[in-house]
């Protein structure tokens, strides 16, 4: 059997690894403070190691959105900062 000779088809990684891999993550984070009830702007944003928040392929969903609360530069971004 071809699959007995090379290995499964199942993607695994060792623990070492999944760190490495989370590690080289990136989240969405604000470049500058913004208050309360702002429109975030492209030029708000920026991303940084590691991935804790939201990961930069939403960029397009998040440009747009209100914070709930105003935020310094260098939060990391997630979900629940914004307005619904």
């Amino acid at each position: 059997m071809q699959s007995e000779k090379y290995g499964s088809e199942d993607i695994c990684f060792g623990s070492n690894e999944k760190l490495s891999r989370d590690n080289a993550r990136r989240s969405l984070v604000l470049n500058k403070d913004i208050p309360a009830g702002k429109a975030i702007e492209l030029s708000d944003l920026t991303w940084k190691r590691p991935a804790h928040g939201i990961s930069p392929a939403s960029i397009d969903q998040v440009v747009g959105k209100k914070l709930l609360i105003g935020q310094s530069e260098d939060t990391v971004l997630m979900w629940e900062l914004f307005e619904s």
